[in-house]
């Protein structure tokens, strides 16, 4: 599967550390490998899915072969 990264993404991973970094590089790659598909979100989130890793979560959303990361954060304010 191909990856496209969203500039809110590309912001958001800047301020997660290192080692956290580290663990949500390996779980993208995961993700386009297709070995983990994470949790489908509803509500007004109903077209994404979320990863989690850690105390952190992944949302993105998947258009037939591809996967669009759109953010990265905290599972307390990730969602908002």
């Amino acid at each position: 599967m191909d990856i496209v990264i969203s500039n809110r993404f590309e912001r958001s991973i800047r301020r997660i550390s290192s080692t956290y970094r580290e663990k949500i590089k390996e779980a993208i790659e995961e993700l386009r490998l297709g070995t983990n598909r994470g949790k489908k979100l509803d509500g007004r989130l109903r077209d994404f899915y979320s990863l989690r890793i850690g105390p952190y979560r992944i949302i993105y959303q998947i258009f037939g072969n591809t996967i669009k990361l759109s953010d990265v954060g905290h599972r307390q304010n990730v969602y908002d």
